[in-house]
């Protein structure tokens, strides 16, 4: 294994980056394909807000890490966040012909993530029923919608 990875934060960074890029790039781009917009951002804030909340520990370490600058960019999870949400973003509004302002939208949308995972909640999003997660989840999505007009 050793004679692959130089040391340990190369191995630490190869299989972080890997999980990242599998759990946030590849989901974004099949749910780009939903033609209602706000199917599509419940869509995307369900799954990274029960992806961030099943991972809270490791996502706060990396989220820490990263502003202090310790981690190579290649695992800078903010940045990781903030631009398979651009990526998704963009091919759902040119799939539906809307011209917006994607960065401003990912931008709203990572602080709703971090957010989420970073501030005290009553119950972690993981652990909240269906019927709460959606609830929720369209909440955030009307707040997205509302800086699309």
């Amino acid at each position: 294994m050793f004679r692959k990875f130089t040391n340990k934060q190369n191995l630490f960074i190869t299989v972080i980056k890997n999980v990242l890029e599998r759990q946030f790039d590849s989901q974004i781009a099949k749910m780009a394909k939903t033609e209602d917009t706000e199917a599509f951002l419940i869509k995307i804030i369900e799954n990274r807000l029960g992806t961030l909340s099943r991972n809270a520990p490791m996502v706060k370490m990396l989220i820490s890490e990263s502003l202090m600058g310790n981690l190579n960019e290649e695992v800078d999870l903010p940045n990781m966040i903030f631009s398979s949400l651009e990526k998704g973003l963009v091919l759902h509004f040119e799939n539906i012909g809307q011209k917006v302002d994607t960065g401003l939208i990912a931008r709203h949308l990572g602080g709703i993530f971090v957010g989420q995972v970073v501030f005290k909640n009553a119950r972690p999003f993981h652990l909240l029923s269906e019927e709460e997660k959606i609830t929720l989840a369209r909440k955030y999505a009307q707040s997205v919608i509302a800086i699309i007009k």
